[in-house]
């Protein structure tokens, strides 16, 4: 988590601009070739959107933008497990686990706070379902980590050797 910042926002979802916005960022995951790349991709975005959710909170903006954005974070935190379910080698790369980890604590840790604010609960009542679906997505990309969490780094890092070098996946 440390290191982390938050980007800041320029364009809001509700935007003429944001579809523009969004394309950029299509065009961004493309061009991410290697699953370790398209993973960074992923989680870069969804910083950019927690993002937005926290400055449109800050701002008063409509739920209905705030809800653009969770989905976003939730979406790429669907695509980072379905890049774990395909290519399970990562598993085992010391800093992917790293950069997700990280990136998953640091979302989880904010929304948590945010849905034990009383008045984020009063304002934006109707967004808690979504930040629970993203703290579930969270968890499941979490909980692909968690049997390594128990292994010092070192022994993490003698498997991902182990693995690369025998070109099994």
């Amino acid at each position: 988590e440390k290191g982390i910042s938050l980007p800041p926002v320029e364009i809001f979802p509700g935007s003429p601009f944001y579809a523009v916005k969004r394309l950029r960022e299509q065009k961004e995951i493309k061009k991410a070739k290697l699953p370790q790349q398209k993973i960074d991709a992923y989680l870069g975005l969804a910083l950019k959107h927690y993002s937005e959710v926290r400055s449109m909170v800050i701002l008063g903006r409509p739920t209905s933008d705030i809800v653009v954005s969770i989905e976003g974070i939730k979406s790429g935190f669907k695509k980072i497990n379905a890049i774990l379910d395909e290519e399970r080698y990562l598993l085992y790369d010391y800093s992917v686990r790293r950069r997700v980890t990280a990136y998953a604590n640091f979302i989880r840790k904010n929304f948590r706070s945010h849905m034990l604010n009383q008045e984020f609960l009063r304002d934006y009542r109707d967004v808690s379902p979504q930040i629970i679906d993203i703290l579930w997505e969270i968890q499941q990309v979490s909980q692909r980590f968690a049997m390594l969490e128990s292994y010092p780094n070192e022994t993490a890092f003698y498997l991902e050797s182990n693995t690369l070098l025998s070109g099994s996946n």
